[in-house]
């Protein structure tokens, strides 16, 4: 494989409008804080489970996230667009914003647990692909 069909693959894989870029960020934080909490705690063996729980909490969001938006999404009219685009960005709307993150954190450090190794699979299933 020449070094142009390897940027090109790169670019299909994690370009502007690919879905690997989207699962790659997560993987790549989990592992970031699982290996940074677990040099931290000194390299002991007891603390790589909580390492690995703490760690696949951005997995977690990113599946949280996944699901509102396959489910829950709904294109927004060019008028509702505009109107926002007026409004600009308010205190309610970061207290709303605040709280949405506030409800998904300690839901995703559970669902983190399981989904680390799903998204690992989607990752690998999409650079087969």
């Amino acid at each position: 494989m020449n070094l142009e069909m390897k940027g090109e693959f790169m670019y299909r894989l994690f370009g502007p409008e690919a879905y690997g870029r989207y699962l790659l960020k997560p993987i790549l934080l989990s592992l970031i804080l699982f290996f940074t909490l677990f040099f931290i705690t000194g390299l002991q063996f007891k603390f790589i489970i909580p390492a690995y729980i703490f760690g696949s909490i951005p997995s977690g969001y990113h599946l949280i996230n996944r699901f509102l938006y396959k489910w829950f999404y709904r294109e927004e009219s060019l008028e509702w667009r505009i109107a926002v685009a007026m409004r600009g960005g308010s205190v309610i709307d970061l207290f709303f914003f605040l709280l949405k993150v506030a409800i998904k954190i300690p839901i995703s450090f559970f669902i983190g647990i399981f989904s680390f190794p799903y998204i690992c699979y989607e990752l690998i299933k999409e650079i087969r692909n």
